[in-house]
């Protein structure tokens, strides 16, 4: 071969070899990308996993707070029931004359309390956690009169026993009551003053007689206006005519 021809020779290897050389450089770098790439991503995975973990971490606490907070309501509502059971014993021991009945007993009250005025014809009711003592006038008053008889005396006297030894504490409501009658042969001019002047004897006699604190009484007349029955028949008539006797919540 010439000297030419293989100068061209060597310059054609040259190229080759450098051709060669560019393509292995720019497979290494795309490797070397691709590698920096997975990095980068396993890195903000993890990243991700740490906030991840760090929120975990919060919520685990404030759950942890939250269980030791409940946990303490239910010591302290133990603690209460405990007390609550032990304590209407406690109270009956220190005081005899004051009996404190639970509020989730209340038809054993007025069952009890029903029991001691059997024979007066006095009912006893429970509303809305009050007990009601219901006179109906028949027992307690002549027709169209505000002076208490016989019968009615002898219903206050049991009455009055009964508020001394087992609600002496309570706040009690006289409530006279009549039907819708018109007033005729009466000195009252209305219902309403014949109601209230029966509620006022009720009253006078268990202060004066029965020895109850004035401060622990109350009066009202409601006249026609809360009837308990229909005043289109006589036995609605005489269920409205009436004085009761409100023994308010402890």
């Amino acid at each position: 071969m010439s000297r030419i021809g293989k100068g061209i020779a060597g310059v054609a290897g040259i190229l080759a070899m450098g051709f060669l050389a560019t393509g292995c450089t720019e497979k290494y770098t795309n490797k070397i990308n691709e590698q920096d790439r997975i990095i980068q991503q396993l890195r903000s995975e993890n990243t991700g996993l740490e906030t991840e973990l760090n929120e975990l971490k919060t919520n685990e606490t404030v759950l942890q707070r939250q269980l030791d907070e409940k946990n303490r309501s239910a010591s302290d509502l133990t603690a209460q029931l405990q007390s609550a059971r032990s304590a209407p014993i406690q109270k009956l021991t220190a005081n005899p004359s004051v009996v404190n009945i639970p509020p989730n007993d209340k038809e054993r009250e007025r069952r009890e309390l029903s029991d001691e005025l059997k024979g007066t014809g006095a009912e006893v009711e429970e509303r809305h956690g009050d007990l009601v003592v219901v006179l109906p006038a028949s027992i307690t008053f002549s027709s169209g009169s505000a002076t208490l008889n016989e019968g009615g005396r002898k219903t206050l006297d049991k009455i009055s026993k009964v508020l001394h030894s087992r609600y002496s504490s309570r706040m009690v409501s006289i409530e006279g009551h009549t039907d819708d009658e018109p007033i005729r042969k009466s000195k009252f001019g209305s219902n309403w003053r014949l109601s209230t002047e029966r509620a006022l004897a009720v009253q006078q006699y268990l202060q004066e007689k029965g020895n109850v604190p004035p401060k622990k009484l109350r009066v009202v007349g409601y006249g026609q206006y809360q009837p308990v029955a229909s005043n289109t028949k006589e036995n609605g008539k005489q269920k409205n005519r009436r004085v009761e006797i409100v023994i308010e919540r402890a």
